[in-house]
């Protein structure tokens, strides 16, 4: 365990939305990251937001997000080139890496990870496939309900995909 007293980045806050820079920023309440290295070497924070949405309303609660992180050696670490953290980033990809999940097992584990409040059947369907996949494919069906739709405008069919 050392003993040497904590010392504190000169940079502070390096995470922060909560300045002249970031007021108008549509991505507020940035806070709690972790610091994580991808495989490439590249450095990113993983850390919560929330967007606003028509003024300061945030109707999704806070959202996981990624920066890009710069790490010299000896140095403190800066984040997003020590801009604010904007819906717009530039920032080199990551090595695409495929995630492969069937969906029906995303579906029975929680359809929550598919709609916004009660689950529409008119919003998706299952379809077979007859290649080299395995599994059904879930096909998900937009429509012109919004996050500031209220419940009544979702609930009352607006934005559903004609039958036929």
């Amino acid at each position: 365990m050392s003993n040497r007293p904590y010392e504190s980045n000169p940079a502070n806050p390096i995470l922060t939305n909560c300045n002249q820079k970031g007021q108008l920023k549509q991505i507020q309440g940035t806070g709690h990251g972790d610091f994580v290295q991808a495989e490439d070497g590249s450095w990113w924070v993983v850390f919560l937001a929330y967007c606003n949405m028509g003024g300061s309303y945030h109707h999704m609660g806070r959202e996981t997000c990624l920066a890009p992180v710069e790490w010299p050696k000896g140095g403190w670490p800066v984040i997003n080139g020590g801009e604010t953290i904007d819906t717009l980033m530039t920032a080199r990809l990551l090595p695409q890496k495929p995630y492969v999940r069937k969906a029906d097992e995303l579906w029975k584990s929680n359809p929550a990870w598919i709609h916004i409040q009660n689950p529409d059947s008119t919003k998706y369907e299952w379809i077979e496939r007859c290649d080299r996949h395995t599994g059904p494919m879930l096909r998900l069906y937009g429509s012109e309900s919004s996050l500031t739709a209220t419940t009544a405008q979702r609930s009352s069919g607006a934005g559903r995909r004609p039958n036929g």
